[in-house]
Order: structure tokens, then C-alpha cells, then sequence
């Protein structure tokens, strides 16, 4: 089954779209992280 450009294009956008996501969600969670790091070193 041959699939059109569009289809085609349209699933690389999906793609990297939640790869976005992922790389988002890491980052986030690093940084909530190294936060609470700096907030534990402070402390002592």
C-alpha cells in the first residue's frame, strides 16, 4: 500500500511532535530535579 506524501509528511509530523513532547517532559523532569538538589544542598 503505497502512501501519499501527505500521509506521509503528516506521520513524520506525528513523530516529531511526540518526540518534542518526550524531550519536553525530560527537561521538565531535570530541572524539577536539579531544583530540588540545590534545595537540599542549601539546606545543609
Amino acid at each position: 500500500l503505497p502512501i501519499t506524501e501527505k500521509q506521509a509528511t503528516d506521520e513524520n509530523y506525528l513523530e516529531t511532535f511526540k518526540a518534542n513532547e518526550a524531550l519536553l517532559h525530560w527537561q521538565h523532569f531535570f530541572m524539577l530535579q536539579q531544583m530540588r538538589f540545590v534545595d537540599t544542598v542549601e539546606k545543609l
